[in-house]
C-alpha cells in the first residue's frame, strides 16, 4: 500500500523543529529558509542571489508569507536566524479511508496466521494417532491378560486405560479437522484482501492527484 505525498519541506533541523507542526496543523504546503545574515541587507541579498530561494520569493503561487527572527548561536558566534516562510492553503482533498486501512491490517494480520494454524493442525493429527495408537495397545493387553487368565478385574484397567487414551486422541483429531474448515476459508479471506487494498490505493492515488493539482 503506498504512503500519501502531502508536504515538501526544505529547512535546517532547527528550523523543522520550529515550523513543521505549526504549519502542518494549520493545512499549508510550505517550504522554509534560513540564513544567518550580517545584517538585513546581507539576509536579503543572500536569498536573492540563491535560485532556489529567489524562485519561492518571486512565485506569485504563494499566497501568504510567514516572517520570523530569533537570536541564536551559528559557528560559536551569537546571531540572528530570520525566516520567510511561503505557504498556500493545502487542497481540500478527501483522504483515504483510515477505517478502510484498518479492516486490511486486521484481516492481513489475521490471513498471516495460517501458517501457524497448518503446523497445529499436522501437530495435533500427529499427536492424537499416537494416543490412538498407544490406547489400541494398552487394549491389546487387557485382551491378552483375559485370554490367559479368565479374569476380567485384571484386564480391565488394561481396557480403562485404552479407552482414555483413544478418546483424548480423537479429541484432539477432531481439533485438527476444526482448525481445517478455518483454513479452508483462508482463500476467501485472501480475496478479501485484495479488493479493500485495491479499493484503498485508488483512494491514495486520488488523494494524491489531488494535492498536486
Amino acid at each position: 500500500m503506498r504512503q500519501k505525498k502531502i508536504l515538501h519541506f526544505e529547512d535546517e533541523e532547527i528550523l523543522a523543529t520550529l515550523y513543521k507542526k505549526k504549519l502542518e496543523s494549520a493545512g499549508f504546503l510550505y517550504q522554509g529558509y534560513p540564513n544567518p545574515p550580517q545584517d538585513e541587507k546581507d539576509l536579503v541579498d543572500a536569498w536573492m542571489n540563491s535560485p532556489g530561494h529567489r524562485a519561492n520569493i518571486l512565485n506569485n503561487e504563494y499566497t501568504e508569507i510567514g516572517v520570523s527572527a530569533k537570536l541564536g548561536n551559528w559557528e560559536n558566534r551569537n546571531t540572528w536566524w530570520s525566516v520567510q516562510t511561503f505557504a498556500k492553503p493545502a487542497p481540500n482533498c478527501q483522504t483515504p479511508d483510515a477505517n478502510l486501512k484498518k479492516q486490511i491490517e486486521q484481516k492481513t494480520a489475521v490471513y498471516n496466521g495460517a501458517k501457524n494454524i497448518t503446523s497445529q493442525i499436522n501437530q495435533l493429527n500427529a499427536d492424537g494417532n499416537a494416543l490412538i495408537n498407544q490406547g489400541n495397545a494398552k487394549i491389546q493387553q487387557g485382551d491378552q491378560i483375559y485370554r490367559s487368565t479368565g479374569d476380567q478385574a485384571q484386564a480391565q484397567p488394561y481396557w480403562d486405560e485404552g479407552k482414555s487414551l483413544q478418546t483424548q486422541g480423537q479429541a484432539k483429531i477432531e481439533q485438527a479437522k476444526s482448525l481445517q474448515l478455518d483454513l479452508n476459508n483462508y482463500s476467501s479471506l485472501y480475496n478479501e484482501i485484495q479488493n479493500l487494498s485495491s479499493q484503498y490505493n485508488k483512494q491514495v492515488d486520488q488523494y494524491n492527484k489531488c494535492i498536486g493539482q
